[in-house]
């Protein structure tokens, strides 16, 4: 009995748990939390990447893919990454030399 009963209690914390991390989702849609440091960009990415991608001849494709995996195209201001990156491909300085 008591096995049942704590089987269904922890389906029901489960589905408590998911409804709201939906209703979370919900009510923030593309907007991040308000506890979290990204503020929304106050312009369009792509024409500076188009321009980037002219001026210093890279496919473009490279320079998003760049922006997607070192930021997910965040706006994180002066915010460090864990790697020490910044801006939104999240760029460090080279102490490798080279």
């Amino acid at each position: 009995m008591r096995l049942k009963f704590f089987i269904v209690f922890a389906l029901l914390a489960a589905l408590l748990a998911c409804g709201i991390a939906y209703a979370d989702a919900e009510e923030y849609g593309e907007r991040p939390p308000p506890f979290s440091n990204v503020h929304p960009w106050g312009y369009d990415l792509m024409p500076v990447f188009e321009e980037a991608s002219a001026t210093y001849n890279v496919p473009l494709p490279l320079l998003l893919a760049l922006g997607h995996f070192g930021s997910a195209f965040e706006n994180r201001g002066d915010a460090r990454t864990i790697e020490n990156g910044y801006g939104v491909m999240a760029l460090r300085k080279n102490d490798m030399g080279g």
